[in-house]
């Protein structure tokens, strides 16, 4: 149930508000009388909801990354966001480094995911590379966002050192993967390209990024072409 929801619930709007904020300004609940938490008939599941502060935050500084800057964004604006006090962000996470650090890790474990995904869903190499551009036509395709490692990437010299091994580790296991992908696609006869799948697969990173950053500006079908131009350049000459 949304938040929103809860604090509309007559008659007891009121309490559930005051219940919401005294959990938005505590570390725990050891302050919050069991009395008033029994006495407030709340949906199964509603107060979980509203404990659970930490995704949504997250959520919102994704958001925020990808369609801004992380020097862009403060916590006043996830405060405002989210309706919720800035002191309960700085609960969550007290520095805006350990923010993003949280950001970088849950990226870094969507791509692993995602990668292992693509692997296990395409036996063929050229579709698995299908697959990779067509994922990241979808994040060209909504709208003013880019890649939140690609917005890291270009803030590389003022974001904290700790998440700078985070985006090196990032692109590399995306490099990796990639030129994994780009050596069998060649020995297997689909695939031609010059040079090794190592630099291939740096090129085609290079192109889709920057592809993301142009679609931003001029629409998505800009991104279509780089894709397009990123298959060509694979097809075995005839």
């Amino acid at each position: 149930m949304a938040l929103s929801s809860l604090r509309c619930c007559a008659p007891f709007y009121l309490l559930v508000g005051r219940i919401i904020q005294q959990i938005d300004d505590l570390s725990d609940l050891s302050d919050i009388s069991p009395q008033i938490l029994l006495r407030v008939d709340l949906p199964v599941g509603s107060l979980g909801a509203v404990l659970d502060r930490k995704p949504q935050i997250l959520d919102v500084a994704s958001e925020l990354l990808q369609s801004r800057s992380f020097t862009s964004f403060s916590y006043q604006d996830l405060s405002d966001r989210l309706g919720i006090s800035k002191a309960s962000v700085h609960h969550h996470f007290a520095t805006k480094e350990t923010l993003l650090r949280a950001l970088t890790e849950r990226y870094r474990s969507r791509q692993r995911k995602r990668l292992q995904e693509l692997d296990r869903q395409y036996e063929s190499p050229s579709e698995r590379l299908d697959a990779y551009i067509t994922m990241m036509a979808q994040v060209a395709s909504a709208g003013n966002k880019i890649c939140p490692m690609g917005a890291l990437q270009s803030e590389f010299n003022v974001i904290p050192h700790t998440v700078q091994d985070d985006v090196r580790d990032f692109f590399d296991t995306g490099k990796r993967w990639l030129a994994g992908v780009l050596a069998e696609g060649r020995e297997r006869g689909e695939m031609a390209f010059e040079g090794s799948p190592a630099e291939r697969a740096v090129l085609i990173l290079s192109a889709v990024q920057g592809a993301l950053q142009i679609a931003r500006a001029a629409g998505p079908k800009e991104f279509g072409a780089v894709a397009r131009q990123i298959k060509l350049e694979l097809e075995p000459r005839k």
